[in-house]
């Protein structure tokens, strides 16, 4: 049991990691090894948090953690036991929100969380992404001919930007960030509608507008997102 305890102690200290800029460093091997970690501490609250003796440990051991992550880290918010069940979304959460994650890292995280291209075969998938990431709610009467998993990565990517932006000096890294996705994307109009998804995305009715600024000139746009061709009945 004392391995159990000790590895849920690393897993809960790794997610305080994956929020710091430690995570500059790390690459997909390394993020699939913590996304590892994370589903077996999942597995380890379904398999034992009701039974009593077991429960009881696993919380002293989580009061034990919290208290030194805290001492450690500034701002960190303490686990309950009941947050073991969520592991995955919690790392994938503060990957994508920390600006430090490098973007290769970012690539991979949405490759492996939203592989679907219709929204019809994996509809529960694109829900999931899009509740992590904010009260985003898939309307097929209003994606303006986008599909779903489209609207899931321009949330996504507003998220993204907003982070990025949210620490002085890092427009050009975000500008950057948009020049590698026209680069990956292979085509200027499947670039352009995740430009499209990202602006429709409920986290741009803030009136924080330097993330949509950004969108609209980046290189790739010039205007294009204007067209009525992204306004598909």
């Amino acid at each position: 049991m004392e391995a159990v305890l000790q590895n849920v102690r690393s897993t809960v200290e790794l997610l305080a990691v994956s929020r710091t800029d430690c995570v500059a460093e790390w690459e997909s091997e390394t993020v699939n090894r913590a996304f590892q970690w994370a589903q077996y501490c999942e597995h380890v609250h379904t398999r034992f948090h009701t039974n009593p003796s077991v429960r009881a440990a696993l919380e002293s051991r989580l009061r034990e953690t919290n208290q030194q992550l805290a001492r450690a880290f500034s701002g960190y918010r303490s686990l309950a036991l009941s947050d073991l069940a969520q592991c995955r979304h919690r790392l994938l959460v503060g990957l994508l929100k920390n600006p430090a994650t490098p973007h290769p890292v970012i690539k991979s995280l949405l490759d492996k969380f939203v592989q679907a291209e219709d929204a019809q075969s994996d509809l529960g998938v694109c829900r999931s992404a899009c509740k992590l990431l904010g009260d985003f709610t898939l309307n097929r009467k209003s994606d303006c001919g986008l599909s779903a998993v489209t609207h899931v990565h321009g949330t996504m990517l507003i998220h993204r930007i907003q982070a990025i932006q949210s620490r002085p000096g890092n427009q050009a890294y975000a500008t950057q960030l948009l020049d590698c996705l026209l680069e990956d994307s292979g085509d200027i109009q499947d670039f352009l509608a995740l430009l499209a998804a990202a602006l429709l995305s409920t986290d741009t009715m803030s009136e924080d507008t330097a993330a949509q600024d950004l969108l609209f000139e980046c290189p790739g746009n010039h205007g294009n997102l204007y067209s009525p061709h992204w306004y598909v009945e």
